[in-house]
């Protein structure tokens, strides 16, 4: 069985910054059902914040993942 730190390493990789803090976020993209965000860690990458986090910081990092696809032309 795989662990959380090998199944990481299968997912794409961004920093986005929500409030002025810098996050780590582990997702991953299908053009059908858009992103699955597996993990979202601050810089010291302790522990996946996903629990803690409130719904609507969550949102704010699936929109600005979004916004750096848009950027990047790849939405």
């Amino acid at each position: 069985m795989i662990n959380f730190e090998e199944y990481k390493k299968r997912l794409e990789l961004e920093t986005v910054e929500v409030l002025k803090v810098k996050l780590d976020v582990y997702f991953s993209y299908n053009k059908d059902f858009g992103f699955q965000i597996e993990a979202i860690e601050d810089e010291t990458g302790a522990q996946d914040l996903i629990p803690i986090l409130s719904n609507a910081i969550v949102d704010d990092v699936y929109n600005e993942l979004t916004e750096l696809y848009r950027k990047r032309g790849w939405l």
